[in-house]
Order: structure tokens, then sequence, then C-alpha cells
């Protein structure tokens, strides 16, 4: 399970990564207003 909260090239890699080596992983992705950073 991976939780994240603003965008980040690294984490986005590592799942991507991750989905090209057939893993499964559930991401929840929270929202942040008002700027919508989440």
């Amino acid at each position: 399970k991976i939780l994240t909260h603003s965008k980040s090239r690294v984490v986005l890699q590592a799942m991507k990564e991750a989905a090209a080596n057939h893993k499964i992983f559930h991401v929840f992705v929270t929202y942040s207003a008002p700027d919508n950073s989440g």
C-alpha cells in the first residue's frame, strides 16, 4: 500500500518500475485544496 500527498517524480518512477515488474500495489492519493498539490 502506498499513500501519497504530493506529486513526486521519484515515487512515480518507482511505481512505474514496480508495475513493469508485475508487482501488485494499491495507491491512495489525497487531495489538497486550494492549490491542488495532492
